[in-house]
């Protein structure tokens, strides 16, 4: 960066920070940060006494989901075993003791298991239920926990004498593994049935789904069965520094009924939150790192420095749109200016304030107005040179052409009396025609039919035939082209490309449509163009080394656009082929060349 551009950075930069609007953005900021403050601090004081409140919901919502839960799957064995009570087909098959067949065997388990499964659809972690008889009958409903070993089996029948559901806890096979809650319902049946029982196996898992998903603390959860000392559930232990619940030792030290303590548990100051459950009698302790509280605090600390810094952000948005309000006019007018360049000489904003912005901007608006007058007049200028240019090269086609021609049918009308004669002079005042006339532009039609003329003149010229083959895309017959374009792309064929030597050789120009494009394709299958050729003769068109190609291009260029032009391919011995690209026109305007 030379000096005089860093003298004009420093200069932005000082208007920038120095202006009006920086200074209201600053007064702005100021006022309602120092508000912003005040608040946070009254709010912090209040939100620190809600700390400990806030922990002994947490807990309570915990216990309360026990009780929903538990309560959910109680209301469900009921269901299903007053179902399977007053379901006459059920009845039977308990009543059973053996089978007379596989079929009968298999229409009851099929007939039971329908029954069950449906006990168990909407129930994620209801792993399976279960239905016996005293008969040895053992139907279930296909869950993950199918079978159930002879011993406990035993066990949970004796503990159902009433009429109420019975609870039993099955301990987790591992540290993987939760514990499973065993809900045992005896079926009322009549009294010349069997007794029959219904099993239903819950995962404890799904007892405190919120807690495993949402926990509100880094805490850690355990809930113990007061009459059988076993553990129904734990989780997080770690969060304590333990390894496992039995660490613990006797839970009744923290609390055996609805309240909390603090204490240290593996010397970490915990609170310890105890309540009983309504449903189960369970009793459910949360423990809470005390450091949680605490950082609750903090965590608002950062909560009110994001807050501070969101109304500063806002502030600032604020500001800058006031003041946007406010320099509406000098700021569109400044923006404006800015967008001016060499490639862009337009004022894209209008300003009626009625002040001296205004008539700021209007002397600027015609000094732009003069320099694209006096630019337009420059490319005026220049587009009427490239034009006169391009007269002088179609000036310079070889005049031996027609001479020779002429010479052609002299010589032909001595030689012999015949049609021959009258076509060369139709082809060659075809020819000449299309060259004398002023229009720019002619149909396809109209430059197909001049090159057949133009081939027709070269075969009497050099006494023999040539195969040349023209196929244009239907619909394109009537659309425009600049007049004499694909003829120097034949003739450049013919005297380069080796055609007239090669009995074989043929010359091919296709026509067709690429969406608003119109492709001219001329091939040959003469001496052919290796790649580096190519290169080489487009690069001739640059200049007037090559006045044929030359002249296209700088026709395409002119009354097409830049995005128009011609390419060249081809394959050393094979193939030469030269593609002209130029828009789709469907009428044309009257000017000349």
């Amino acid at each position: 960066m030379g000096l005089w551009e860093r003298e004009a950075y420093l200069l932005r930069v000082k208007q920038k920070f120095s202006g009006m609007k920086a200074k209201f953005i600053i007064i702005m900021v100021s006022m309602v940060v120092s508000f912003t403050i005040a608040l946070a601090l009254l709010w912090g004081s209040i939100y620190t006494d809600q700390l400990m409140d806030n922990a002994i919901d947490y807990a309570n919502e915990m216990t309360e989901l026990t009780n929903n839960n538990v309560d959910s799957y109680l209301k469900k064995a009921r269901l299903l075993a007053y179902i399977l009570q007053n379901n006459k087909t059920i009845t039977k098959i308990l009543a059973k003791s053996s089978y007379n067949g596989h079929n009968e065997m298999y229409n009851d388990i099929s007939e039971m298991g329908q029954i069950l499964r449906m006990g168990m659809t909407g129930a994620e972690y209801l792993e399976n239920i279960v239905v016996v008889s005293e008969n040895g009958m053992y139907f279930t409903g296909g869950g993950s926990s199918v079978k159930i070993a002879g011993d406990k089996l035993e066990h949970y029948k004796n503990m159902t004498d009433g009429e109420e559901i019975s609870f039993s806890i099955d301990p987790a096979a591992d540290k993987y593994d939760y514990s499973k809650l065993i809900l045992i319902k005896k079926l009322k049946l009549s009294e010349q049935s069997p007794r029959a029982w219904t099993i239903m196996t819950v995962n404890c898992k799904g007892l405190y789904k919120k807690y495993n998903t949402a926990a509100g603390y880094s805490s850690a959860m355990l809930i113990a069965d007061p009459e059988s000392g076993e553990i129904v559930y734990d989780k997080d232990m770690e969060n304590l520094g333990l390894s496992s619940s039995s660490e613990l030792g006797d839970l009744s030290k923290y609390g055996t009924d609805n309240s909390y303590k603090i204490g240290r548990i593996n010397h970490v100051k915990t609170v310890v939150i105890c309540n009983i459950s309504e449903v189960t009698g369970w009793r459910n302790y949360i423990f809470i790192p005390y450091r949680e509280i605490a950082d609750s605090y903090d965590n608002l600390l950062s909560v009110q420095f994001f807050i501070i810094a969101a109304v500063v952000v806002l502030t600032i948005i604020l500001s800058l749109s006031l003041a946007k309000h406010f320099l509406k006019n000098m700021s569109t007018l400044i923006t404006g200016i800015e967008q001016v360049d060499a490639d862009h000489l337009t004022l894209e904003c209008t300003i009626d304030s009625g002040d001296e912005v205004e008539l700021l901007y209007h002397k600027f608006e015609q000094m732009i107005e003069r320099i694209n007058q006096q630019m337009e007049a420059i490319k005026k200028n220049e587009r009427d040179k490239r034009k006169l240019g391009l007269k002088a090269l179609q000036a310079q086609i070889n005049p031996h052409f027609l001479y020779n021609s002429l010479n052609t049918i002299k010589i032909m009308g001595k030689m012999q009396e015949a049609n021959p004669v009258a076509d060369a002079c139709d082809a060659l005042i075809c020819i000449m025609r299309t060259n004398m006339s002023k229009k720019t532009y002619h149909t396809f039609q109209e430059e197909i039919e001049y090159l057949n003329k133009y081939i027709c003149m070269k075969e009497y010229q050099s006494a023999s035939p040539i195969k040349f083959i023209c196929k244009i895309e239907d619909g394109l017959e009537n659309c425009y082209i600049l007049k004499m374009l694909i003829q120097p792309l034949v003739e450049n064929s013919l005297k380069h490309g080796g055609i007239m030597n090669d009995p074989r050789g043929y010359i091919t120009v296709m026509i067709y449509s690429e969406g608003d494009k119109v492709q001219v394709v001329c091939e040959d299958n003469g001496i052919g163009l290796s790649e580096e050729e190519s290169s080489e003769l487009l690069s001739t068109m640059k200049d007037s080394a090559g006045i044929g190609l030359f002249n296209i291009s700088q026709r395409i260029l002119l009354h097409y656009g830049e995005e128009y032009g011609v390419s060249i391919t081809g394959e050393k011995g094979i193939y030469t082929r030269i593609t002209l690209r130029i828009p789709r026109l469907t009428e044309v305007g009257g000017e000349d060349d």
